[in-house]
């Protein structure tokens, strides 16, 4: 196991170990001997001090062990500024840069509450209209009405109360009015 050294524990061991320029020359204490020309202890887990002898390595200071802190998230009440990253409390929701409350919801203090447990009315619910089923298309030869026609596609209610088809277009055996491009439909062949 690697021991880290500060700078002043590295000069005590070699100021120690080597001791003052010249060697050992006032030789060595304890259980150590000179080797050339420096203090070394017999057993190599010690470290020689010139005024004690052999000591145990300095034990290495270790600080407290990290606390791990909750990572907090900026909030911002209804009304109040936000952003990005920041949470809009009491019900509220960020928009465009404000914390406000939904709209089926209003602000009390900092919070927010149903518009009816305060008696306020809650805006009007706008009815969606409700379409008729459509009219079902009156084939080609079919008697139709020239106030409210519904003949298909490429057809008009002729004067005479009977759907025929427009100009540019004649008439199949199903009924239906087909542009005088088309010349084939569902295995039939028309001449025009």
């Amino acid at each position: 196991m690697y021991k880290l050294l500060t700078f002043a524990s590295f000069v005590a061991v070699v100021v120690g170990q080597y001791g003052p320029p010249g060697g050992c020359a006032g030789g060595c204490v304890g259980e150590s001997a000179c080797v050339s020309g420096a203090c070394q202890c017999y057993q190599p887990a010690l470290v020689y001090q010139p005024a004690v002898g052999c000591v145990a390595y300095p034990p290495i200071p270790m600080g407290p062990a990290p606390v791990v802190v909750p990572r907090l998230i900026p909030q911002a009440l209804p009304g109040a500024p936000c952003e990005p990253g920041v949470e809009c409390t009491g019900g509220s929701v960020c928009s465009l840069g404000i914390c406000v409350c939904p709209p089926e919801l209003v602000q009390e203090g900092t919070v927010c509450v149903a518009r009816t447990v305060y008696g306020i009315v809650p805006p009007p619910v706008i009815p969606v209209p409700v379409l008729p089923p459509p009219m079902a298309l009156i084939p080609v030869g079919a008697a139709c009405a020239p106030s409210r026609p519904a003949c298909v596609r490429g057809a008009a209610c002729g004067p005479a109360g009977i759907c025929q088809c427009a100009q540019g277009y004649f008439p199949t055996p199903a009924g239906a009015c087909l542009g005088r491009r088309r010349t084939r439909v569902s295995g039939f062949e028309y001449k025009h």
